[in-house]
């Protein structure tokens, strides 16, 4: 029997979570489960979730709690995670972690798959859509013809240089040359073997609010001996444009301070002994 392949997908608003979706229902590769984690119970997200059900015939497992007051990407990630554990997730199963505002290309799965084969990660990347591309993008079966041509050529350059970068720190970090943290993960676009996730105790949720815990992710990931393979000119996401979350400060904030000091492989809140948070409701819709 063939491994398993799990999208879990983080998102806090309905914002392109239609087209999002509907990429993953016409995938070359069907993956195994696709589980919306939600760091909110706003009920437009589940309206969405079963109008998309309905229409594409996917079976998506929905995660949701209250919101908090500050962002919790990373426990929402975990929050997947852990509900893919009561369904039987097993070590050798694959994870591939994406956002809620990126449409995968038809063969993402299949090459997230296939590049993981003998290898602990994959490292993605994505290519930035405008404003206006983003905005004329159906949000219905029309999609993927209207898709058509991307990436273009400019835009395939720009990722092959981002692939070089990768694989140049990829090589320096067999001499011990590059950061901790290099060649760095993004979670729009990565992909984990679960048995490696659960062995650093998956994302660390101290990290709140905008950034830093996919860097922390990944160092971890490094630190364990995980092995990663770069796919960023192969495994291709589309983001779809959107006001940044950035905050001005967020190089010297409390995020940043955190990824600088010293912290242990196995997170101490993640996986296991989660941060304390809302209580968590899930539902699995089938057509």
């Amino acid at each position: 029997m063939s491994r398993k392949t799990h999208v879990v997908i983080p998102t806090h608003t309905t914002r392109h979570l239609h087209r999002t979706l509907l990429g993953y229902a016409t995938q070359d590769q069907s993956p195994t489960t696709i589980t919306v984690s939600c760091d909110t119970d706003d009920p437009g997200i589940g309206d969405l979730l079963e109008q998309v059900v309905a229409k594409t015939g996917l079976t998506i497992t929905h995660v949701q709690r209250a919101r908090h007051p500050e962002a919790r990407l990373a426990q929402t990630r975990n929050n997947g995670i852990r509900s893919l554990l009561k369904r039987g997730l097993e070590d050798e199963d694959l994870l591939i972690f994406v956002d809620g505002d990126c449409i995968p290309a038809v063969d993402f799965v299949a090459c997230h798959d296939r590049a993981s084969r003998d290898r602990d990660f994959v490292i993605g990347n994505y290519i930035l859509l405008d404003e206006q591309v983003t905005a004329d993008i159906p949000s219905d079966e029309t999609m993927r013809s209207h898709l058509e041509g991307l990436p273009n050529d400019e835009q395939m350059q720009s990722m092959r240089r981002l692939e070089s970068k990768a694989r140049k720190h990829q090589l320096l970090r067999t001499f011990g040359l590059t950061k901790a943290h290099k060649p760095k993960i993004l979670g729009a676009n990565t992909s984990v073997r679960a048995g490696n996730v659960l062995a650093i105790n998956g994302y660390d949720e101290n990290y709140l609010e905008w950034g830093f815990e996919d860097d922390d992710f990944g160092r971890r990931l490094y630190r364990s001996g995980a092995k990663s393979r770069i796919a960023i000119t192969e495994a291709i996401m589309l983001h779809q444009w959107h006001p940044t979350r950035k905050g001005r400060s967020w190089e010297s904030g409390s995020v940043a301070q955190r990824f600088k000091s010293r912290l242990p492989t196995r997170c101490t809140n993640g996986i296991e002994n989660p941060l304390e948070q809302h209580e968590l409701h899930e539902r699995t819709l089938s057509p």
